[in-house]
């Protein structure tokens, strides 16, 4: 069975306006900052192989803005074209568009702003070029840290404009003229005949064979179980893997920049000594997601135009003074439905525990809940849900001065559903319930979760029995309570990965709780999606973003969202998890100060844990710490088809080349395994083509010695 939850924080605005500008339009300024696509080079009439792409935020909280319409301009040059010329940004708050250049070469120009913008618009340079062409290169052999001549036409006069490559490994160009380019052939490739390239940009020339005497260049020196991290341009440009013994490498090439919404273009590139050989392509895979996922997504957009919540103080609660209700009392509610409305119901007391207060809509259908059933779910709440998330992350707030949470079962949540959906919603907790009417006309001002009920008969969706409810929406409620914990503390949200990688992490410490009181089926019950999450990750990190701000609205992320949580809690004790919580910073920098580690070593740490924590090619080595999860065995979890989920590429001590693209915060993990006799390889991790990375971009490489 599929279970998925739903965090609803500050959502909707009700009546008031959501956050105001200095001009008092209700709309916040806005910046738009340039992503990529500056600078390329294009043919004459030809498109840009990159596309123009901005993100949006508000000035003010540097969030994301969903549905700003971004309008592109030619500031400079005739005849080009611009595809869409305008375009409203998605949930990222990215917006994207396409160019064709004119006719004409010489310089081209262009430009995006959006309304209410606070900034200079920022504009995109372009040149339209005619193609580069080899005719001749001096000499042909030639030794590695040598310079070659390379004669032709249509090069830059500007040194630094022109690419030259070498199997993929880029040369620096000393000098250039249009017909002329004096290039040192990289000190890292090995003896053996490579393919030559000039280029502009995408502009690509013809290629040409050069032979190449290698030189000696001293290899990786690692023992086994031990790891290197390599971040400047040198380093990530040339390393040499020693086959001495038939050494084996896992080799994990990152971009741990923290820039949301980034991405660049990446290539891992290994030769070996010997002749020219094909490479291998690798593309980007899609992430998984479904109906909930989808939908939980347009909700944390709507959020996204709350400002900070400032739940009241229990003197102005208009129910401060309210009796406490008893069993079989009425309530009316609003639940925010399924046509992003809020309706009126009418609940009855059906149980009361320690820390909960248990309504069921009036129109829930029949043949669901059993009185014992409703005291199950509130036995269970009470302990261990209550207990061990507050004892882990903080206590909840409590406006209502009740001392207890409302748990609300409806089938408006049911409703939340298509029928035939891949998973469904079970709970949420919605934050616009801590605030005054004032900032949300549909304030319960009440801590409590929305339930679905029991429907056997698919009255209001696809038939649910009241077994099925009952085990589905209970991690839900570990999960929501986290949430609902941390915005008592924060008055806002953390970044959405780290908010929901936390929410998950409860789900785990519940299920933790279970299994120490030897109950394994509940504990498997709280766990199972989490693992279902993570293995989707580890099966290509490299097309996830850990930091998306678009998400939740992929499985992937939240399995990687997880892991990380996981990971920390097993570094540094449950302890981290309420400073996490409790914290008033945001993303990767609550982490970092947590943790006392930049984010890059500590991704470093952890993309090597995910693959080298108890892997039999490691048995009988010790690893630090750092290396593993001392909290789970993801090897005996975390399995695909039968295997484990993180499956490495995986190539010999020969030519190879992964192309694709990195987003922020993600990884590609490689084994490369030498046999006895090999020769050694030289491995590089450049952006495109061989060049640099993008502006936004922070590549790092690691290498772990595996045998």
């Amino acid at each position: 069975m599929r279970r998925f939850c739903l965090l609803l924080l500050p959502l909707v605005c009700g009546v008031a306006a959501c956050s105001k500008d200095s001009t008092g339009t209700g709309e916040p300024d806005v910046t738009v900052t340039l992503l990529t696509g500056n600078n390329q080079f294009g043919t004459a009439g030809g498109a840009l192989a990159e596309p123009l792409r901005v993100l949006v935020t508000e000035t003010a909280t540097k969030r994301p803005v969903r549905n700003a319409t971004v309008r592109w301009t030619i500031a400079a040059g005739s005849g080009a074209t611009i595809s869409p010329a305008s375009f409203n940004t998605g949930s990222d708050g990215v917006a994207s568009t396409t160019v064709r250049l004119g006719t004409a070469l010489g310089a081209y120009s262009f430009q995006a702003t959006t309304d209410r913008i606070s900034n200079t618009p920022p504009r995109f340079d372009a040149r339209a070029v005619l193609t580069p062409a080899i005719t001749a290169v001096n000499p042909r052999t030639v030794n590695a840290g040598d310079t070659i001549t390379i004669t032709g036409t249509n090069f830059s006069a500007v040194p630094a404009e022109n690419s030259v490559t070498l199997s993929g490994f880029q040369a620096v160009v000393s000098s250039a003229t249009t017909t002329q380019l004096r290039a040192v052939v990289p000190r890292c490739i090995p003896s053996r005949t490579v393919v030559l390239q000039a280029s502009l940009g995408a502009v690509a020339s013809n290629t040409d064979n050069v032979t190449v005497n290698g030189i000696t260049i001293n290899p990786v020196q690692l023992a086994r179980g031990q790891a290197a991290v390599f971040t400047s341009v040198a380093d990530l440009q040339c390393q040499r893997l020693s086959t001495q013994s038939g050494l084996t490498y896992l080799v994990i090439p990152q971009n741990v920049s923290d820039v949301v919404a980034s991405e660049t273009p990446f290539e891992l590139t290994s030769l070996a000594t010997g002749v020219i050989a094909s490479v291998t392509e690798v593309g980007l895979p899609s992430t998984h997601d479904d109906f909930a996922s989808r939908w939980e997504l347009r909700l944390r957009e709507r959020e996204r135009a709350f400002g900070p919540g400032i739940a009241p103080a229990p003197a102005e609660h208009p129910l401060a003074s309210q009796i406490a209700p008893d069993l079989g009392d009425k309530r009316t509610f609003k639940v925010f439905d399924k046509n992003d409305k809020f309706v009126s119901v009418n609940a009855e007391v059906k149980a009361i525990s320690t820390h909960a207060i248990i309504y069921q809509d009036l129109a829930s259908p029949a043949n669901g809940f059993t009185a014992a059933d409703f005291q199950k779910l509130g036995a269970s709440f009470d302990d261990p849900i209550y207990d061990t998330d507050v004892g882990t992350f903080g206590a909840p707030s409590d406006i209502d001065s009740n001392g207890k949470v409302i748990i609300l079962l409806s089938p408006v949540v049911n409703e939340l559903t298509p029928r035939n959906s891949s998973g469904f919603i079970s709970g949420f907790f919605f934050g616009c319930d801590l605030q005054t009417v004032a900032v949300c006309s549909g304030t319960n001002q009440s801590e409590m979760f929305y339930l679905m009920v029991p429907d056997p008969l698919g009255t209001h969706g696809d038939p649910r029995t009241a077994a099925t409810v009952l085990q589905a929406v209970t991690p839900v409620l570990a999960h929501e309570f986290q949430h609902m914990i941390n915005f008592s503390a924060r008055r806002n949200l953390d970044a959405l990965w780290l908010s929901e990688g936390m929410a998950h992490m409860a789900e785990e410490v519940v299920a933790a709780a279970y299994a120490a009181r030897g109950d394994a089926f509940t504990a498997q019950t709280f766990r199972a999606q989490n693992y279902l999450r993570a293995s989707l990750y580890l099966r290509d990190s490299t097309s996830v973003s850990l930091i998306a701000d678009e998400l939740p609205g992929s499985l992937d992320l939240r399995g990687g969202a997880w892991l990380i949580v996981m990971y920390m809690t097993g570094q540094y004790g449950n302890g981290i998890l309420r400073t996490l919580t409790q914290s008033t910073l945001s993303s990767v920098q609550n982490v970092a100060a947590a943790t006392g580690k930049t984010w890059g070593s500590l991704m470093s740490d952890w993309a090597v844990a995910l693959w080298a924590d108890d892997a039999p090619d490691l048995q009988g080595v010790t690893l630090k710490k750092e290396f593993t999860f001392p909290n789970v065995n993801l090897r005996t979890v975390l399995l695909s088809g039968g295997s484990f989920a993180l499956q490495p590429a995986r190539f010999g001590f020969s030519d190879f080349a992964l192309k694709s693209t990195m987003r922020a915060s993600s990884q590609r993990h490689v084994l490369v395994q030498g046999n006895l006799g090999s020769l050694p390889i030289s491995l590089g991790f450049s952006g495109q083509r061989g060049g640099a990375f993008g502006a936004n971009a922070q590549p790092q490489l690691t290498i772990l010695r595996v045998q």
